[in-house]
């Protein structure tokens, strides 16, 4: 084997927009019907160096999805809630889905929540499959 070394990156932008409407709503719950787009901005930077020669390249591309899902929340008491989001489409790519749920605490002007959230394409033309997921934390404000 020749000596060499491989370097890559992932960079992408992912931006989901969707308008909804309330389809179930009571006190302690509401679900949304939603439509909308997905965008993702992927670039992969590529470095091979073997011996002395080094050569950079990169690959990536846009892809622009149509989305339809639900969305909504559940209480679970006067300070604690779970909100979810489920969304499926395709477009440039031949399929794309997203869910989403998280934990919810309510303080006096801002929430905690801890989640998770799982996020794929199947994309074809080389890339076939795109995942991201995981878990997540954060923190939401009301002005």
């Amino acid at each position: 084997p020749l000596p060499g070394k491989l370097d890559w990156e992932l960079e992408a932008w992912v931006i989901s927009l969707a308008g909804g409407y309330t389809i179930m709503q009571n006190d302690a719950y509401h679900l949304d019907l939603l439509v909308g787009a997905r965008y993702l901005d992927i670039d992969i930077p590529i470095s091979v160096k073997v011996g002395p020669v080094k050569v950079k390249t990169s690959v990536g591309g846009d892809i622009w999805d149509g989305v339809a899902g639900l969305m909504g929340k559940v209480d679970l008491t006067d300070k604690w809630y779970i909100n979810y989001y489920a969304d499926a489409g395709a477009g440039d790519s031949d399929f794309t889905w997203q869910m989403r749920w998280g934990l919810n605490y309510k303080f006096d002007k801002v929430d905690a929540v801890f989640g998770y959230r799982h996020l794929s394409w199947k994309i074809g033309d080389g890339l076939d499959k795109l995942t991201l997921k995981g878990p997540f934390a954060g923190v939401k404000f009301f002005f």
